[in-house]
């Protein structure tokens, strides 16, 4: 299954490539962080943390087990990454419109 979603951003390319280029910003904005209460989950960053090749793994109650690695990193154009969800646990979401 593909998945994909376009948003525009009043910034410009730099800011929002280096934004999406370093996996430890995700943090900060990423939705799965907010279905770990805090201590709930832990992040373990690979080798690299930005660019092609950089990964994080990620296990918490609410959030299950899995991975994501970035697959591509072109600069100031796009950062691809693919997710692993290994282990999940049973949860209802609800999506508001």
């Amino acid at each position: 299954m593909e998945v994909s979603k376009t948003t525009m951003i009043n910034a410009s390319a730099e800011a929002v490539f280096e934004e999406l280029n370093d996996l430890r910003n995700w943090q900060e904005w990423q939705y799965w962080n907010t279905l770990d209460k805090p201590g709930e989950s832990t992040i373990t960053y690979g080798e690299k943390s930005a660019g092609t090749g950089a990964s994080y793994t990620w296990d918490g109650k609410n959030t299950g087990k899995g991975k994501i690695t970035i697959t591509e990193s072109i600069p100031n154009k796009s950062v691809a990454s693919d997710i692993e969800f290994t282990r999940s646990e049973e949860h209802t979401s609800e999506l508001q419109s």
